[in-house]
């Protein structure tokens, strides 16, 4: 992180030895000819205080060692610095050193964060266990002692606590120090079929739910498959009374108590 030194000399010696660590053939002489300058000028001007590079120059060294624009900008910054003589311009100089590192170092951590809350919800759907434990918060019984969920879902407990950090990284629960759930932020998802992984979901859970249904009594599940002829207009019907279905569906469960949970699957589509 270049942003965390003010020392521009140094960020670039370490930005070299780690160029160098992939590729040996990068020398100080093969900077120092891209550059146009002796070899003996670029060494001095690492080993010397009083010694720096041109603007143009730094500018040229900073892109081959593939430092981004913003970081560029910065090098330039802290070298101004190094060189300015008078106080006031130092000083000014300084406050706006401050200002880049206090931008990016908040840039970074969002992004951080940002990239936590991608990798945790990658982990979500992609794996039914995390949708099976987070409904299962919305039940007292379970929301209060998670741990029973260990048994209902045959999973260990060091699974399922791997699973309640996963929610607690999608900012999905707050969890204590014993991994009890404190909070839910957030009890119901809904991924539309936009999101690039909401098939690859789909596919997932359909085949734990086939496992499941298999070791569900017949007396304890509704589990229908009809393949049938028809033309587009009974098909537009159907998928009418379909979304119908779904919306009464949904008031239903809306005004019920949270006791169970359970799986509905409606599949329909034309094969040819």
């Amino acid at each position: 992180m270049i942003y965390e030194s003010i020392q521009y000399k140094s960020i670039l010696r370490d930005r070299i030895k780690e160029v160098r660590s992939l590729n040996k053939s990068i020398t100080m002489k093969v900077l120092a000819d891209r550059l146009g300058i002796q070899p003996t000028y670029l060494s001095k001007f690492f080993n010397q205080e009083k010694i720096h590079l041109g603007d143009d120059n730094l500018f040229s060294i900073a892109q081959y060692l593939d430092f981004s624009s913003t970081e560029i900008d910065y090098l330039q910054l802290l070298k101004a610095h190094d060189q300015a003589e008078l106080g006031e311009r130092k000083e000014h100089l300084f406050k706006r050193i401050k200002s880049a590192q206090n931008e990016n170092k908040l840039s970074a951590q969002e992004a951080e964060v940002q990239t936590d809350k991608i990798n945790a919800e990658m982990e979500y759907l992609l794996d039914p266990i995390c949708l099976f434990v987070h409904l299962g918060m919305d039940i007292d019984n379970f929301r209060n002692y998670p741990f029973k969920l260990c048994e209902k879902l045959g999973i260990s407990r060091n699974r399922l606590i791997q699973v309640l950090k996963t929610l607690e990284k999608a900012k999905l629960v707050e969890l204590d120090e014993n991994f009890e759930v404190v909070k839910i932020v957030q009890s119901h998802l809904h991924y539309g079929k936009l999101h690039p992984l909401m098939r690859t979901h789909q596919a997932i859970l359909k085949t734990k739910i086939n496992s499941r249904l298999l070791e569900t009594s017949e007396g304890e599940k509704q589990s229908l498959l009809v393949t049938f002829t028809s033309d587009k207009e009974a098909f537009e019907k159907i998928q009418t009374l379909f979304t119908a279905f779904l919306k009464e569906v949904e008031e239903i469960v809306g005004k019920s108590r949270n006791k169970d949970v359970y799986q509905l699957n409606f599949d329909l589509f034309k094969w040819f």
